[in-house]
């Protein structure tokens, strides 16, 4: 499967950042503009990383698909919030 994302600058954590996510933070991380760029990208690593991902975006049929992908790339559990938090 290729990347979701893919740049020659993405970041890339540490198995010891890893770790340290887990612990400080839970098991779970809120990304909004999660359909592109960098939110696709946090979105990316931190599923990577072993986090479950709650993502967050406007575009609904964008977020179902990267959500599938993340499942099916990294085991992890995936829900979706679609809209604004303007609203």
């Amino acid at each position: 499967m290729p990347p979701l994302f893919c740049s020659k600058n993405a970041m890339k954590l540490s198995s010891e950042e890893k770790l340290r996510l887990k612990t400080s933070y839970g098991p779970w991380a809120l990304i909004t503009g999660a359909s592109s760029g960098i939110g696709l990208e946090l979105a990316t690593q931190l599923a990577g990383s072993g986090l479950n991902i709650m993502l967050h975006g406007r575009r609904a049929l964008a977020l179902q698909k990267i959500a599938q992908e993340l499942k099916e790339r990294y085991a992890v559990q995936t829900e979706n919030c679609f809209g604004r938090f303007s609203d």
